[in-house]
């Protein structure tokens, strides 16, 4: 589970094991997601370092980057909930 190691947690292998698997099933979504966040700050960051200033475009830059945040936030969340031991 993110930023917890697993031997932390006490888990059985039963567990660990499932831990596991709802990593791997979700390993597709949290490599767009990084990809989808990489390109959202550089875009941030290039209206932010423009020759000309344009608050319109900075704006929407600084949008996407949260929108992708509150993605990840959404998928961090399934991902623990799946995870969570029973």
């Amino acid at each position: 589970m993110a930023g917890l190691p697993l031997r932390e947690l006490e888990l059985t292998d039963t567990q660990r094991e499932q831990v596991k698997a709802v990593m791997e099933s979700h390993r597709d979504e949290q490599k767009a997601i990084g990809d989808r966040m990489q390109a959202a700050r550089k875009a941030l960051h290039d209206a932010i370092a423009a020759d000309e200033f344009d608050e319109a475009g900075i704006r929407t830059a600084a949008a996407q980057v949260g929108a992708v945040e509150a993605d990840a936030a959404v998928l961090q969340a399934r991902i623990r909930s799946e995870s969570s031991p029973s």
